[in-house]
Protein backbone atom coordinates (compact mmCIF):
# COMPACT_ATOMS: atom_id res chain seq x y z
CA UNK A 1 0.00 0.00 0.00
CA UNK A 2 1.38 3.20 -0.60
CA UNK A 3 1.80 6.09 2.13
CA UNK A 4 -1.23 7.15 4.28
CA UNK A 5 0.25 10.54 3.89
CA UNK A 6 -3.20 11.99 2.23
CA UNK A 7 -2.85 15.39 2.70
CA UNK A 8 -6.27 15.56 4.40
CA UNK A 9 -7.57 18.24 6.80
CA UNK A 10 -7.46 17.02 10.38
CA UNK A 11 -9.58 19.22 11.92
CA UNK A 12 -12.97 17.65 14.00
CA UNK A 13 -15.19 20.44 14.51
CA UNK A 14 -16.97 19.69 18.31
CA UNK A 15 -18.61 22.77 18.29
CA UNK A 16 -16.64 23.87 21.26
CA UNK A 17 -13.08 22.61 20.45
CA UNK A 18 -11.59 21.35 17.39
CA UNK A 19 -10.09 18.07 17.72
CA UNK A 20 -7.80 16.41 15.25
CA UNK A 21 -9.40 13.16 14.47
CA UNK A 22 -8.43 9.77 12.98
CA UNK A 23 -9.80 6.51 11.84
CA UNK A 24 -7.76 3.75 12.47
CA UNK A 25 -8.42 0.60 9.97
CA UNK A 26 -6.66 -2.10 8.71
CA UNK A 27 -3.69 -1.09 10.22
CA UNK A 28 -3.75 2.45 8.67
CA UNK A 29 -4.57 5.80 9.93
CA UNK A 30 -6.53 7.75 8.06
CA UNK A 31 -7.50 11.94 8.92
CA UNK A 32 -11.14 12.34 9.11
CA UNK A 33 -11.79 15.85 7.19
CA UNK A 34 -15.25 16.07 6.85
CA UNK A 35 -18.94 15.05 8.33
CA UNK A 36 -17.27 13.29 11.56
CA UNK A 37 -20.41 12.67 13.39
CA UNK A 38 -20.49 10.44 16.46
CA UNK A 39 -23.54 9.60 18.34
CA UNK A 40 -22.84 7.54 21.69
CA UNK A 41 -25.74 7.78 23.60
CA UNK A 42 -25.97 5.49 26.29
CA UNK A 43 -29.97 5.37 25.58
CA UNK A 44 -29.75 4.11 22.44
CA UNK A 45 -28.86 0.63 21.28
CA UNK A 46 -25.93 1.02 19.19
CA UNK A 47 -23.82 3.98 18.66
CA UNK A 48 -23.11 5.22 15.41
CA UNK A 49 -20.34 6.94 13.58
CA UNK A 50 -20.12 8.58 10.12
CA UNK A 51 -17.73 10.85 8.04
CA UNK A 52 -16.94 11.34 4.74
CA UNK A 53 -13.38 11.12 3.14
CA UNK A 54 -13.04 13.01 -0.19
CA UNK A 55 -10.23 12.26 -3.14
CA UNK A 56 -10.50 8.69 -1.65
CA UNK A 57 -7.50 6.69 -2.94
CA UNK A 58 -7.88 3.17 -4.05
CA UNK A 59 -6.28 1.58 -1.64
CA UNK A 60 -8.66 3.62 1.05
CA UNK A 61 -11.26 1.63 -0.69
CA UNK A 62 -9.84 -1.41 -0.08
CA UNK A 63 -9.26 -1.50 3.40
CA UNK A 64 -12.58 0.47 4.15
CA UNK A 65 -14.93 -2.45 3.39
CA UNK A 66 -18.27 -3.60 4.81
CA UNK A 67 -17.67 -5.09 8.34
CA UNK A 68 -14.05 -3.99 8.85
CA UNK A 69 -13.55 -2.73 12.04
CA UNK A 70 -12.64 0.65 12.79
CA UNK A 71 -11.70 3.05 15.30
CA UNK A 72 -12.01 6.49 15.87
CA UNK A 73 -9.25 8.25 17.91
CA UNK A 74 -9.93 12.02 18.73
CA UNK A 75 -6.34 13.97 20.10
CA UNK A 76 -7.00 17.05 22.55
CA UNK A 77 -3.41 16.78 24.17
CA UNK A 78 -4.08 13.24 24.96
CA UNK A 79 -5.00 10.03 22.69
CA UNK A 80 -8.53 9.36 23.22
CA UNK A 81 -10.58 6.83 21.44
CA UNK A 82 -13.67 7.45 21.19
CA UNK A 83 -15.52 5.10 18.35
CA UNK A 84 -15.17 1.79 18.23
CA UNK A 85 -16.98 -0.56 15.81
CA UNK A 86 -17.11 -1.75 11.92
CA UNK A 87 -18.13 0.02 8.74
CA UNK A 88 -22.05 -0.86 7.93
CA UNK A 89 -22.10 1.17 4.95
CA UNK A 90 -19.38 2.59 2.50
CA UNK A 91 -20.61 4.30 -0.89
CA UNK A 92 -18.33 6.13 -3.13
CA UNK A 93 -20.06 8.85 -5.39
CA UNK A 94 -18.09 11.71 -7.19
CA UNK A 95 -17.55 15.03 -6.58
CA UNK A 96 -16.27 16.52 -9.96
CA UNK A 97 -13.62 14.46 -11.11
CA UNK A 98 -12.78 12.93 -7.55
CA UNK A 99 -14.20 10.07 -5.96
CA UNK A 100 -15.96 10.87 -2.24
CA UNK A 101 -16.52 8.17 0.11
CA UNK A 102 -19.51 8.35 3.06
CA UNK A 103 -18.36 5.46 5.73
CA UNK A 104 -21.38 4.67 8.17
CA UNK A 105 -20.12 2.63 11.29
CA UNK A 106 -22.08 0.96 14.17
CA UNK A 107 -20.39 0.24 17.70
CA UNK A 108 -19.09 -3.39 18.44
CA UNK A 109 -22.65 -3.93 20.56
CA UNK A 110 -24.31 -4.02 16.78
CA UNK A 111 -22.37 -7.59 16.93
CA UNK A 112 -23.98 -8.71 19.55
CA UNK A 113 -27.01 -9.40 17.10
CA UNK A 114 -25.30 -11.64 14.97
CA UNK A 115 -25.15 -14.51 17.07
CA UNK A 116 -27.53 -16.42 18.68
CA UNK A 117 -28.14 -18.30 21.77
CA UNK A 118 -30.06 -21.77 22.28
CA UNK A 119 -29.54 -22.36 26.26
CA UNK A 120 -30.59 -22.75 29.57
CA UNK A 121 -28.80 -21.39 32.54
CA UNK A 122 -29.45 -23.02 36.09
CA UNK A 123 -28.75 -21.69 39.58
CA UNK A 124 -25.95 -18.73 37.98
CA UNK A 125 -25.18 -15.24 39.45
CA UNK A 126 -25.77 -13.02 36.23
CA UNK A 127 -22.25 -12.18 35.62
CA UNK A 128 -21.57 -16.01 35.28
CA UNK A 129 -24.18 -16.12 32.43
CA UNK A 130 -22.76 -12.97 30.79
CA UNK A 131 -19.48 -14.67 30.75
CA UNK A 132 -20.53 -18.05 29.73
CA UNK A 133 -23.00 -16.40 26.76
CA UNK A 134 -20.53 -14.34 25.14
CA UNK A 135 -17.72 -17.06 25.76
CA UNK A 136 -19.57 -19.75 24.40
CA UNK A 137 -21.56 -17.86 21.73
CA UNK A 138 -19.65 -14.77 20.47
CA UNK A 139 -17.27 -15.65 17.89
CA UNK A 140 -14.60 -12.93 18.17
CA UNK A 141 -11.80 -12.14 20.94
CA UNK A 142 -13.75 -9.95 24.04
CA UNK A 143 -12.24 -8.88 27.18
CA UNK A 144 -13.98 -9.13 30.11
CA UNK A 145 -14.41 -6.17 32.75
CA UNK A 146 -17.55 -7.27 34.46
CA UNK A 147 -18.47 -6.83 38.25
CA UNK A 148 -19.57 -9.51 39.81
CA UNK A 149 -23.85 -9.53 40.46
CA UNK A 150 -25.30 -10.90 43.72
CA UNK A 151 -28.59 -11.70 41.75
CA UNK A 152 -28.63 -15.51 41.31
CA UNK A 153 -31.30 -16.57 38.74
CA UNK A 154 -32.92 -19.92 39.11
CA UNK A 155 -33.32 -20.66 35.70
CA UNK A 156 -33.66 -18.66 32.19
CA UNK A 157 -33.49 -19.84 29.21
CA UNK A 158 -32.98 -18.54 25.90
CA UNK A 159 -33.76 -20.20 22.59
CA UNK A 160 -32.52 -18.83 19.36
CA UNK A 161 -32.20 -15.32 20.74
CA UNK A 162 -29.90 -13.03 19.45
CA UNK A 163 -26.95 -11.92 21.97
CA UNK A 164 -27.78 -8.78 22.40
CA UNK A 165 -31.48 -9.72 23.70
CA UNK A 166 -30.17 -11.94 25.82
CA UNK A 167 -28.49 -9.26 27.72
CA UNK A 168 -31.40 -7.17 27.66
CA UNK A 169 -33.41 -9.74 29.28
CA UNK A 170 -30.97 -10.18 31.80
CA UNK A 171 -30.59 -6.52 32.95
CA UNK A 172 -34.56 -6.50 32.88
CA UNK A 173 -34.27 -9.65 35.15
CA UNK A 174 -32.32 -7.85 37.54
CA UNK A 175 -34.31 -4.32 37.76
CA UNK A 176 -37.78 -5.10 37.59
Amino acid sequence: FPSHDTGLVDEYNAQIVDYTAVVIVGGYSIRVSEGLTISDSSNDRVSTCSFQIPNVQDWMMDILRIRADIHVMLFDGDTTEHFGGRIVANPVSWRGHSPFMSIEAEDYTATADDYTVNQSYRNKFVHEIVHEMWTEFYEGEIEFDIQPSTLKIPIISFNFETLFNCCLNLVSFMFF
